[in-house]
C-alpha cells in the first residue's frame, strides 16, 4: 500500500499519513470494496426475508397450448402494448454480444498463438457455452 515515515501510528483509511497519489488510489479501492461488501450483506440478510408467493392459477386448458396459439398470443402482447417491442433491443444486443464474445474467446484467447490449452481444446469450450446457459434455464 505505501510506506509512511517509520514512526507512523496512524490508519490508512483515516488518512493521517502524508498523503500521496498512491495512498489515495488505494484509500479509494478499499472503501469502494467496504461499500460494496456492506451492500451485498444487506441484500443478502433481505433476500433471507423474501417470502415465497402462491403460484399463480393456471388457465383453463393452457395446459395443451400449441406453439401456434402461444406464438399468436406473443403478437397479441405486442399490437395491444408497443411498449414490448422496445424489449427486442435487448434480445438483439444480447445476441451480438454472446456471439462476439464467443468468437473472441475461443479464437483469440482459447485458440490464439501461444494460448496454453490450444486450438483442439476450441470445441470444449464453446459447447461448454450453451450447457451452462441450458442449466440456468431451469427453475
Amino acid at each position: 500500500y505505501g510506506v509512511c515515515h517509520a514512526d507512523w501510528k496512524g490508519s490508512f483509511l483515516t488518512g493521517e499519513c502524508p498523503e500521496t497519489a498512491e495512498h489515495q488510489k488505494w484509500r479509494g479501492i478499499v472503501i469502494t470494496y467496504i461499500v460494496f461488501t456492506c451492500i451485498a450483506v444487506a441484500s443478502t440478510v433481505g433476500m433471507s426475508f423474501i417470502k415465497s408467493f402462491d403460484p399463480p392459477a393456471k388457465k383453463p386448458g393452457a395446459e395443451g397450448a400449441s406453439l401456434m396459439r402461444k406464438a399468436m398470443a406473443a403478437i397479441e402482447i405486442m399490437i395491444k402494448r408497443p411498449e414490448i417491442m422496445l424489449l427486442g433491443m435487448f434480445n438483439v444486443q444480447f445476441g451480438v454480444t454472446s456471439a462476439y464474445l464467443n468468437s473472441y474467446v475461443t479464437g483469440t484467447i482459447i485458440g490464439g498463438p501461444g494460448s496454453a490449452l490450444g486450438k483442439d481444446k476450441v470445441g470444449y469450450f464453446t459447447a461448454i457455452i450453451p450447457l451452462v446457459a441450458a442449466g440456468f434455464a431451469f427453475p
